[in-house]
């Protein structure tokens, strides 16, 4: 998939994605749009003393004007945790699951 084609098909504020707050480590925050999965709360693992965990993926884009072109584990992310919800949470980048030309597939935790 092309930029342009991720951008129109999926980045589309009117169908769906949503505005995101995105900081890089060390940077500013900076207003993109993200396609955002928010998965259930689930149990963690024994290493983390079987806390509750919340993790989300999103899709941005590859792009240095409507999204970001490098992303590191230690970048933020802020959005609401339910669609609809008022205030923001802020997220940090886990996991790079994958890329390409077009676009940025991240796990994010809260």
């Amino acid at each position: 998939m092309t930029l342009t084609d991720f951008k129109q098909t999926f980045l589309n504020a009117g169908e769906c994605a949503e505005a995101v707050s995105y900081t890089p480590s060390g940077g500013s925050p900076k207003s993109i749009l993200a396609v955002i999965d928010r998965s259930p709360i689930n149990p963690g693992a024994a290493d983390n003393g079987l806390t509750l965990t919340r993790e989300c993926e999103i899709f941005i884009a590859k792009d240095a004007t409507d999204g970001v072109l490098t992303v590191t584990k230690s970048d933020m992310v802020s959005f609401p945790g339910r669609l609809g919800d008022a205030s923001n949470i802020d997220w940090r980048v886990i996991e790079i699951i994958e890329n390409d030309d077009a676009a940025w597939r991240l796990r994010v935790r809260k």
